[in-house]
């Protein structure tokens, strides 16, 4: 009887040693931990006291950069915060891709080392103004020449000069070895952009713009809204503007600024390519024009902005436009009464 109890004393003292030893240990790979915040600067350079925190942004990562690109093999997906943060828990380490898309910016793909040493891995997505991402983290110019849908600072436009003295017509007869070079230089609030307008020479084979003044540079401030282009003077400046036809040299009405509707009416639209000079009508009016091939390339969707300070014989001031290239054309009709045609046409490098 002493030996049975014996053993079963022996016997509980092990089990209880065995239920007191810690679990085996079991092997798992390390996980790392991410922060993705996504902001829009409404102008640039981006200010962080005007920045805006983007909710309800989906964010996604992705092993390799051409995954990303397809939208294939989606590693992680999460969507930000009120604070604009998308947080990532226990990812594996190593690196990703983050994959952020923008209805007006484009999709931005950037690469985020995921280290071990970092509790919290951290990885800002900034879309400032119409600034533009094409699969990648750089950002730059949606397109080169200057948009009054999408103005960004760096945009450039090119217009060549023409000038006809015996004819007066939609249609160039010659253009003129003058070139007028438009470029945005800088953004002053979401709307207003500075920019400058640059002459090559003052004369060319056929002449030159030489009215108001014969500068060879100028500055302006275009204030661009949903409904309408303002164009107004910089600091109280001399006031004229060799793309849009404005100089206040020529009429005092210019003086403050003149502002360009961006709704198109309904009705009949302008024809360049058959219709006559005559039958623009009217001597202030916003029309609609029919698209225009102008050096090869098809123009859409066109603004007509009419305007005669005298009701016969002229000058009789017609400007074309759409949201997607801005200024396309700017034509002077019966300067000082004679049957004159002379301006800028848009050329696309």
């Amino acid at each position: 009887m002493n030996n049975f109890l014996t053993f079963l004393l022996m016997v509980l003292l092990v089990v209880g040693c065995r239920d007191n030893e810690p679990d085996p240990f079991i092997p798992t790979e390390p996980t790392c931990n991410l922060d993705v915040t996504v902001i829009r600067c409404p102008i640039f350079p981006c200010d962080n006291s005007t920045a805006e925190n983007l909710f309800d942004v989906t964010v996604e990562l992705f092993a390799t950069e051409q995954d990303a690109i397809d939208g294939v093999n989606v590693l992680a997906s999460r969507v930000t915060d009120g604070e604009g943060r998308a947080r990532f828990i226990s990812i594996d380490c190593g690196s990703a891709f983050v994959k952020v898309k923008s209805e007006n910016n484009g999709t931005y793909i950037g690469f985020q080392n995921l280290s071990l040493a970092s509790t919290l891995n951290f990885h800002e997505v900034r879309f400032v103004a119409n600034n533009y991402y094409d699969n990648d983290d750089s950002a730059g110019l949606r397109q080169n020449h200057i948009s009054l849908e999408f103005p960004t600072i760096g945009q450039t436009s090119l217009y060549r000069y023409f000038e006809d003295y015996s004819d007066i017509s939609f249609s160039p007869a010659e253009y003129s070895d003058v070139f007028l070079r438009v470029r945005i230089t800088d953004q002053l609030d979401e709307h207003s952009f500075i920019v400058e307008e640059k002459l090559d020479s003052l004369y060319g084979t056929l002449g030159g713009p030489t009215s108001g003044g014969g500068q060879t540079s100028l500055r302006n401030v275009w204030t661009i809204t949903d409904t309408e282009v303002f164009v107004s003077p910089l600091n109280g400046d001399y006031f004229t503007s060799y793309v849009w036809g404005l100089s206040e040299w020529f009429e005092n009405t210019e003086k403050g600024g003149f502002s360009f509707s961006l709704e198109r009416p309904d009705g009949n639209q302008v024809n360049m390519a058959t219709d006559f000079v005559a039958e623009l009508g009217g001597l202030f009016s916003t029309i609609s024009v029919a698209d225009y091939t102008l050096f090869d390339r098809l123009y859409e969707n066109l603004f007509g902005d009419r305007i005669s300070y005298t009701s016969f014989d002229g000058p009789e001031k017609f400007r074309v436009y759409n949201r997607e290239d801005g200024v396309i054309r700017y034509i002077n009709f019966w300067d000082g009464g004679a049957a004159v045609s002379k301006g800028f046409d848009l050329v696309i490098e």
